[in-house]
């Protein structure tokens, strides 16, 4: 670039200034590269210097530099003489050529994407609300165009706020200083090494509310919040105007009785009053944290989550349960509505709907006749109701509503208030990875907002008052919630509907029963937790009185007898626990905790490691493996055979059977489905209604030719030849696997061997091609290995290198024959195809709907074969392999397309190609009658 003119600056600022922006506009960039206070500063480019190698970082990322030894380079200086009174700073250039092209844009000069001073306060600024460093970026382009900062720029800005706001500390010791320097209530529990076990911190602002609004109180973990996975239990109030808040939380270790009841004892000791602990507190079964609240607070009452409840039934019946959907929109079109026939209900719900009104039954009376009848409907699903009588029905004063609303628990039966409340904390917490202190700066900010809202509500309701009340009601307007006005004024219209005396409540009638009512328990105790009132009640603590001078006194004569060197040690143990960094050892962090209660894992779901998506619970689980049954049963039936009108389907005109729902299922839960006890609460489909003995025909006759599951014993069957009888070919339990073949092989079949599925099939099946015994698929993985062993190096050039190699030699491998198989073991056609090919010196063809393909000996040729007859593998369902038994036209059977290592072949092997010839030529010729 040309180099900048030689001119005068007032400050050494603004000749930095000129010189950076004038490498800009011509596609470079430069930097101080050392300067002397009051005299003078030097600039060079930024890839001036050479890059000096320090070691191979333990991480092992790659490193990258851009300096070239770049020998631009200029001066800036100001005189030093006293005699001189007007300075100014003058630029010299000292080297104004660069050895390397300019860039082709500013961006890719880190100093052109530095932030200005103002945009760093706007960063901090905007993290501290909760934004996202790619929604901050884009904040800083909605501000200033000509910015070129990155995503980068900003985490490194974030990063050197972290570091400048810890001032050396870690982040559990900044932590502590934090808590101390604040007026949240807080107290640690620590190990022996001085690790966190449970730390306790309550807003007091949240305690305020708490004290105010004290009748219930909902307890419940969550998870997936901190680097360290410690449990979060999460405690949450209800305000007057229905608001929740955060009461309190509580990271734990463990979650076991002893931690749980440390946790509780905290609530206690920060929270309630004597006088005012809840009288209810909703939990799911945790019986830990259920005996630690019997033991703290024995007077109130702990109900059991009927959510909760209702999904454990589900984990553990659902599947006792066939379900019934409405027929594809095809079927609905296709079927004449039948008049006069009860729609088909799915037994689930009716089920659900039964065990809901159980627990909804207000009276010990109702409860009984009502658990009679769900006995009777549970008749024919004993294990339904053993589950229920054995884990359900002992805790039912906890749940059932004639036994759990002993007390006032503000329409709180179940924890879903907890879960929202979990929800809202993680759209502050939006990640699993930050350490404790980033954790709680986050539930800061939280809670602040959740009590803003609160008191907004609160003052909303006090001025802004309903209109068109009962006159009864007026005195309640500002004084009462609005929310507790519109729940008395439910009441009210319930009392309308029961007595004729209630008739006039509108027109101030009722004011006699309403003042009696308030005579007898008085306006200040009209259920006070509504109050407002109390909104003023005092913030003042409750003040432990400690005589101190009498504590010195005693630590005095303690210390007496130590000597002066002992004594210098104690005491800098009690100015560490003093400071709140030391509990007579360094707080440290806590581990990190490998077996995680909570929801049950989902191997087959990977979530971002840094995620703080919930694992999906048991009853999500199970709901989803019934589901994919569902669809296996729907791809089998779809799959079964070229469609054949059977007589069954000739009985309704334009019916496809396989629309209709849940053909497959047993004629005993068909039977229950379809007996008398069921009453349909809905119609589950309002264009599919056919004849009712139509159904029972079609139930029997699927029931009687239901196929078999993939899972049976190992068997081959026959199959008739080509011009057998059809009927018979669709009966055949094989039916299945040969529809998953090419059209134009299935006449070639004359029978299938289906293995157990338990991840060897594969191996299973050479095994059987071989004439091995029952753990030959075991003999077959070993006799593999020796071949690859034996020809790495002809292999790795076939697969792509020894890396890969060594990974498929793993694959084969398996410890003892009862060894579990993952997926990476199972048989793969690429990668094993040639390896079986050379093992047994014989054709080895794959088949499939996919593709088809064939893989021939590259060491030894055909007459050094001891058979050579192909063996035929079949990939069905997607997941499944068999044996099939091709029988010969005229001596000759069809082979695929081959899959040749040329290269690698030696010369006897290439005479495979001749000999495969004919096979190749007659799968090729029925291949090319299929295409249209």
């Amino acid at each position: 670039m040309d180099a900048p003119p030689i001119t005068r600056f007032m400050t050494m600022d603004s000749l930095v200034r000129f010189c950076q922006m004038w490498a800009k506009t011509h596609g470079y960039a430069v930097s101080k590269a050392h300067s002397t206070a009051g005299k003078n500063v030097y600039i060079q480019c930024d890839r001036s210097g050479k890059y000096q190698a320090k070691g191979t970082k333990k991480s092992g990322r790659k490193t990258a530099s851009t300096k070239i030894d770049c020998p631009f380079e200029l001066m800036g200086s100001i005189p030093t003489s006293q005699k001189i009174t007007n300075k100014f700073w003058t630029l010299k250039v000292r080297e104004g050529k660069h050895n390397h092209d300019p860039s082709p844009g500013a961006s890719s000069h880190a100093a052109h994407r530095r932030l200005l001073p103002e945009q760093v306060l706007e960063v901090g600024r905007l993290f501290k609300s909760n934004v996202k460093p790619a929604q901050i970026l884009l904040q800083l382009r909605t501000s200033d165009d000509q910015t070129l900062a990155t995503n980068k720029t900003v985490s490194n800005a974030l990063q050197k706020n972290r570091k400048a706001a810890l001032d050396g500390k870690t982040p559990v010791k900044a932590l502590m200083c934090v808590l101390k320097e604040s007026n949240w209530e807080w107290e640690v529990k620590v190990n022996a090494s001085g690790a966190i076990l449970n730390l306790f911190f309550a807003h007091p602002g949240s305690i305020h509310l708490a004290r105010i609004n004290h009748h219930v109180a909902l307890l419940d973990s969550t998870y997936k919040t901190n680097q360290y996975k410690l449990p979060l239990l999460h405690v949450i109030g209800q305000a007057a105007s229905n608001r929740l808040f955060s009461i309190g939380f509580c990271f734990m270790t463990y979650e076991d009785e002893e931690n749980y009841l440390w946790a509780v004892n905290q609530l206690k000791k920060f929270i309630w009053k004597p006088e005012r602990i809840p009288k209810v507190f909703i939990t799911d079964r945790e019986s830990a944290l259920r005996n630690a609240l019997e033991q703290v607070f024995p007077d109130a009452q702990a109900n059991l989550c009927t959510w909760h409840i209702n999904k454990n039934i589900a984990t553990n019946c659902k599947k006792y349960f066939p379900s019934i959907k409405p027929p594809a929109k095809s079927a609905k079109r296709a079927i004449k509505p039948v008049k006069n026939l009860k729609p088909l209900v799915d037994p689930w719900k009716k089920f659900m709907n039964l065990w809901k009104l159980v627990t909804y039954a207000k009276s010990p009376e109702v409860y009984v006749e009502r658990f009679k009848t769900l006995k009777d409907h549970l008749a024919t699903r004993p294990a339904v109701l053993s589950y229920i009588e054995k884990n359900i029905i002992p805790v039912k004063e906890l749940f059932v509503v004639a036994w759990a609303c002993q007390y006032p628990h503000l329409r709180n039966l179940n924890t879903s208030r907890v879960e929202s409340g979990h929800a809202y904390l993680k759209t502050f917490v939006t990640n699993s990875t930050g350490d404790l202190l980033s954790v709680f700066q986050a539930l800061a900010l939280a809670v602040d907002a959740q009590i803003l809202a609160v008191h907004e509500s609160i003052g909303k309701d006090t001025i802004k008052t309903l209109v068109d009340v009962p006159k009864s009601c007026i005195p309640l307007l500002g004084e009462i919630s609005t929310f507790a006005i519109k729940e008395l004024l439910k009441q009210f219209k319930r009392l309308k509907r029961l007595k004729p005396m209630f008739q006039n409540l509108d027109n101030g009638g009722g004011d006699t029963l309403c003042s009696s009512y308030s005579r007898n328990i008085g306006m200040q105790e009209y259920h006070h937790a509504r109050r407002f009132s109390s909104a003023m009640e005092s913030q003042i603590k409750e003040v432990i009185e400690i005589d101190l001078d009498q504590q010195i006194r005693n630590l005095t004569i303690a210390l007496s007898h130590e000597t002066s060197l002992e004594l210098t040690k104690i005491f800098d143990h009690i100015n560490r626990i003093v400071a709140g960094t030391h509990v007579t050892v360094p707080i440290k962090a806590p581990a990190v905790k490998q077996n995680t209660k909570g929801r049950p894992s989902d191997k087959q779901q990977v979530l971002a490691a840094s995620s703080t998506k919930r694992d999906p619970s048991s009853f999500e689980i199970v709901e989803d493996k019934l589901k994919k049954e569902e669809s296996a049963k729907k791809r089998a039936a779809k799959g079964s055979g070229p469609p054949q009108k059977s007589k069954r389907v000739k009985k309704v005109e334009d019916v496809d059977v396989k629309d209709i729902p849940d053909l497959k299922r047993t004629e005993e839960d068909t039977d229950e489905e379809e007996s008398s006890d069921y009453e349909p609460k809905e119609d589950l489909s309002s264009a599919y209604e056919p004849k009712e003995d139509l159904l029972n025909g079609i139930f029997t006759d699927l029931t009687a030719n239901e196929k078999p599951s993939n899972n049976e014993d190992q068997s081959t069957t026959k199959l008739p030849k080509e011009g057998g009888s059809i009927e018979e070919f669709s009966n055949n339990v094989q039916d299945t696997y040969i529809s998953q073949l090419p059209l134009h092989l299935q006449p070639y079949i004359e029978g299938i061997f289906n293995p157990k599925g338990d991840g060897n099939c594969g191996f299973h099946c050479v095994a059987k091609a071989l004439g091995y015994n029952d753990d030959g698929w075991f003999r077959v993985r070993r006799e593999m290995i020796k071949e690859i062993t034996e020809n790495k190096a002809s292999y790795a050039k076939q697969q792509g290198g020894e890396q890969e190699v060594t990974r498929i030699v793993e694959g084969l491998q398996v410890k003892t024959k009862k060894s579990k198989i993952t997926l990476s073991k199972w048989l793969d056609k690429m990668a094993h195809g040639q390896v079986l090919a050379n093992t047994y010196t014989r054709p080895v063809i794959f088949l499939s709907l996919i593709a088809c393909n064939s893989f021939i000996p590259s060491r030894m040729g055909p007459q050094e074969s001891p058979d050579t007859k192909p063996i035929y593998l079949v990939h069905v369902d997607g997941n499944h392999w068999v044996l099939a038994t091709v029988q010969e036209i005229d001596g000759v059977m069809p082979i695929p397309p081959l899959i040749l290592a040329a290269k690698s072949s030696s010369k006897s092997a290439r005479a495979w190609v001749a000999f495969t010839k004919k096979g190749v030529a007659l799968y090729k010729q029925g291949d090319e009658k299929k295409a249209p």
